[in-house]
């Protein structure tokens, strides 16, 4: 079933030796982010099979010290503006097989897949697409990114473009 609710999850200031987030079917009935998390200590952080709808960012990580994050098989939809936004430095990232429809719903200019400080990720295999036109980009590299692959991801119907690169070293491939 689903669950209707604000928030799955939301730690912030915490150390915790590996988290897991998977297996949830969320409707989010307010305009927060589903799963948050900020300024954690943590070595391994795993979301994977979820189901989001709604909410103001689907999963969103920001600051703290974070060895290994991974990202995959979630299927995000109708949010009113990032499905993913990662804003985290000197990480293990990828991000992989997720679903991401129709992100910046509600509010226009932002990018399904958005990196900020992210360096030596990989980002692939995303489906993204958006009914309405609304969404910036696929995946957007912002300020501090570097050295990312960002790569055979289907992107479809975008306001900007497919895949926006900043990272002098950054490398994209095969995104249609």
């Amino acid at each position: 079933g689903f669950i209707k609710m604000d928030r799955v999850i939301e730690i912030n200031n915490g150390n915790i030796s590996e988290l897991i987030v998977s297996d949830n079917n969320v409707i989010s009935t307010k305009t927060t982010d589903v799963i948050l998390l900020s300024d954690m200590n943590i070595k391994k952080v795993v979301i994977t099979n979820n189901s989001i709808t709604s909410g103001r960012s689907g999963i969103f990580i920001t600051g703290g010290n974070i060895a290994d994050i991974s990202i995959s098989d979630n299927i995000i939809q109708n949010v009113q503006r990032t499905g993913i936004l990662i804003d985290t430095s000197d990480t293990s990232l990828n991000i992989y097989n997720n679903t991401i429809n129709n992100a910046s719903r509600e509010e226009t200019g932002y990018s399904a897949i958005d990196l900020y400080n992210v360096r030596y990720a990989s980002i692939h295999s995303n489906k993204v697409s958006d009914s309405y036109g609304q969404t910036k980009y696929g995946v957007c590299e912002d300020s501090g990114c570097d050295y990312n692959s960002i790569y055979s991801n289907r992107i479809k119907n975008m306001n900007s473009g497919f895949v926006y690169i900043q990272g002098a070293h950054s490398t994209e491939k095969n995104n249609d």
